[in-house]
């Protein structure tokens, strides 16, 4: 891990020495550019959603259309904005496997 930018700190945490420093108005910071950035994110779910809403997308998918494979692509994408999975993707999972061990010890 050493050959990380982090990897120094790392092998600190898992040697239980790390000690950790941060200044209150830095961390403030940090948490207001945290919920700007959720709610950007938010904002940008929304849009997702009003275009799921679009009865046709312009490429084909408008009834009496010659590509039939417009219509699916559409109803693919309609799912995959409201956050479904389709048949053809999948989403990766964020969630922890426990495959690593966290163990460390903070102090201020």
């Amino acid at each position: 891990m050493a050959d990380t930018p982090l990897g120094p700190l790392i092998t600190e945490a898992k040697n239980g020495s790390l000690s950790v420093r941060m200044d209150p108005e830095e961390f403030a910071k940090i948490e207001y550019e945290c919920q700007a950035f959720k709610a950007t994110i938010k904002q940008i779910q929304g849009k997702i959603a009003g275009v799921a809403q679009l009865q046709t997308w312009g490429f084909g998918d408008h009834a009496g259309s010659q590509l039939t494979s417009a219509t699916t692509m559409a109803d693919r994408f309609r799912k995959k904005s409201k956050g479904r999975k389709t048949a053809t993707t999948s989403t990766p999972s964020c969630k922890n496997t426990g495959t690593r061990s966290r163990t460390s010890a903070y102090s201020t």
